[in-house]
C-alpha cells in the first residue's frame, strides 16, 4: 500500500517575504519510494486570501501595514523613458 505525507517548510526573510516549501513523500509499506518538492514565495504585497496552509496563517500574524509599507518602499523605482522595457 502507498501512503504520503507532506511537510510544510516557511521560511521568514528579513523584509518579510516568506519562502515555502512543501514536500510530499511517497511510501510504499514502510520504504521510501520518492518525493516531490514545491516550492514558493510570497511577498507581504500578496493577497493573504490566496494563501494556504502555514504561510497564511505567519502572512495573517505579521505582515502588519507598517511591514507592507516598509516593504513597498524599500522596493526599486520603476525604470522609466528608455530604461523601461515592455513585455
Amino acid at each position: 500500500m502507498i501512503t504520503t505525507s507532506t511537510d510544510e517548510y516557511v521560511t521568514v526573510l528579513p523584509n518579510g517575504v516568506l519562502e515555502v516549501k512543501v514536500v510530499t513523500n511517497y511510501v510504499e509499506d514502510g520504504t521510501p519510494l520518492t518525493s516531490k518538492n514545491w516550492r514558493t514565495t510570497y511577498p507581504p504585497t500578496t493577497d493573504i486570501s490566496t494563501m494556504t496552509g502555514r504561510a497564511a496563517e505567519i502572512a495573517t500574524l505579521m505582515w502588519t501595514p507598517e511591514l507592507i509599507d516598509a516593504y513597498v518602499a524599500s522596493l526599486p523605482e520603476p525604470l522609466t523613458g528608455e530604461n523601461n522595457v515592455q513585455p
